[in-house]
């Protein structure tokens, strides 16, 4: 397994985390609202890097500078967790 890109380039290993907890955050979101979310969520994608990431969330109305949105976005991995519990006892 080679893994080269995690060792030569300084701090790209923490996109990860953040991508997905970010990608939660924008799911819960639209599980929450709906269809009307989606064409929020698309014009976010569509942006690919040419925004900062703070300002480019804040268009969808989240602010990744808050403790409560991080918190937030781990509220779908307890319910992943709470399922596997469930299906395993």
């Amino acid at each position: 397994l080679r893994i080269p890109h995690i060792f030569r380039t300084p701090f790209y290993v923490p996109g990860y985390p953040f991508g997905m907890l970010l990608a939660y955050s924008i799911y819960q979101r639209y599980r929450d609202e709906g269809p009307a979310f989606a064409e929020k969520a698309v014009q976010f994608i569509s942006k690919g890097g040419s925004q900062r990431p703070a300002e480019a969330v804040a268009e969808l109305g989240m602010d990744i500078n808050s403790q409560q949105f991080w918190h937030g976005a781990f509220d779908p991995i307890r319910a992943m967790l709470k399922r596997l519990e469930d299906i395993t006892k």
